[in-house]
């Protein structure tokens, strides 16, 4: 059975973007219009990603609690 989720995930604090965003990415292959404008968007914007499973979801997690995910699979 197919159990992955979409989500989308921004950062509590600038230091959290500029430390982990390189491995979120590695791990979510980004999906949107921020990964075109990155250089031009702040770290507070939401970036959505293809379906994942729980344990990929739970590895981002474990990253930091500055990494803030929201699951938007309803």
């Amino acid at each position: 059975m197919d159990n992955r989720k979409e989500i989308y995930f921004t950062y509590k604090t600038v230091d959290a973007y500029e430390e982990f965003d390189g491995k979120v990415r590695q791990r979510t292959l980004v999906k949107s219009l921020g990964s075109l404008l990155d250089p031009f968007l702040p770290p507070i914007i939401p970036l959505y990603t293809r379906p994942l499973i729980p344990e990929s979801i739970g590895e981002i997690k474990k990253l930091s609690e500055d990494i803030v995910v929201s699951d938007i699979s309803n």
